[in-house]
């Protein structure tokens, strides 16, 4: 039986794809946010801070002040979850196209792809263990995982590099929009297995 996504956690993911330019109406981004949310979180929240997000300069100002230990790091609180989803954004839109891959989630996010943006969210270095992917089965990413459990998609492995198809859940928001170039994560791959080896930009050609 598919999990229920609740409204408030709706909202929190729509305040970040918002932030970053992307089409905070289509559903299965929603989904993908969300998703997230709950896989970075572990099914615990501390401080309403679902993504486990680290104290730092770029977004201390929109936190509630206070910082809270766990499992030996810093935490961020924030006041609602809302706020540290918009915290997310802006760490992410601050970071542009540096070695952490935060660049390729926004363009991902903006292809309306949630398959897309999961797996450029692995690649990146928004998390050390990458959501358990292993650079070549998308089934090992854990925050498509856990998307499967509120769409029912399963995750398949495609025969050669190509465009994942996007699935449409019931009472989707929004058409998919297809004008947007489509990142391939297959083509990234590069920057997954160079990412500890060599210092360059990640981005355009």
């Amino acid at each position: 039986m598919a999990n229920i996504v609740t409204l408030g956690e709706v909202h929190a993911a729509q305040v970040f794809l918002r932030a970053i330019g992307a089409n905070w109406h289509n559903s299965n981004m929603i989904y993908a946010v969300v998703a997230w949310m709950r896989t970075a979180s572990g099914g615990r929240i501390v401080g309403n801070n679902p993504l486990g997000l680290l104290a730092g300069e770029d977004i201390n100002y929109l936190s509630n002040g206070k910082t809270r230990i766990f499992e030996h790091k810093l935490l961020l609180s924030f006041k609602s979850i809302d706020q540290a989803m918009l915290a997310a954004a802006v760490r992410f839109l601050k970071s542009g196209n540096d070695t952490r891959g935060f660049g390729l989630v926004i363009r991902a996010a903006k292809t309306n792809d949630p398959f897309n943006f999961m797996n450029a969210l692995a690649i990146s270095g928004f998390t050390e263990d990458h959501y358990g992917w292993d650079g070549f089965d998308p089934k090992s990413n854990r925050v498509t995982a856990m998307y499967s459990t509120f769409t029912g998609m399963q995750v398949l492995q495609p025969a050669q590099p190509h465009k994942l198809a996007l699935p449409q859940a019931p009472g989707s928001l929004a058409a998919p929009d297809t004008r947007h170039a489509y990142i391939d994560p297959w083509r990234v791959l590069g920057f997954y297995t160079e990412r500890h080896r060599k210092t360059g930009i990640l981005g355009e050609k």
